[in-house]
């Protein structure tokens, strides 16, 4: 069910850079984990500023392809703890599995054929 229009998908695109800024301080991660979630608010930020859709400022990547690339982003958040090392630590668990289940979910739920 697609019930996510493209500019709903933007406001949320933003909120997700600012949950990877703020993860670290309130998950309390430090090192790998917590450069990992700020280099994850970067390239999210700059995929959703380059996004040809109604949020967009450079608007040079078609909002499909912006699908295509988070629905991969989503998989390697959830890969993400054991790809560090960190896997035991339920907090980087916790906050990566999370992460990339509710980039999953938007991915899901957005209509890319309206941009």
């Amino acid at each position: 069910m697609k019930i996510l229009s493209p500019r709903g998908h933007g406001y949320i695109d933003y909120l997700t850079v600012l949950g990877f800024l703020a993860a670290p301080q309130v998950l309390e991660l430090e090192g790998t984990p917590a450069a990992v979630c700020y280099a994850a608010a970067c390239v999210h930020l700059v995929l959703t500023v380059a996004t040809n859709a109604p949020w967009g400022v450079v608007r040079a990547i078609p909002f499909p392809l912006h699908g295509i690339v988070e629905f991969f982003a989503a998989a390697a958040l959830m890969a993400m703890p054991w790809l560090i090392g960190a896997g035991g630590d339920p907090n980087v668990r916790h906050c990566f599995l999370g992460a990339g289940a509710f980039v999953l979910a938007v991915f899901l739920i957005t209509d890319y054929r309206k941009a």
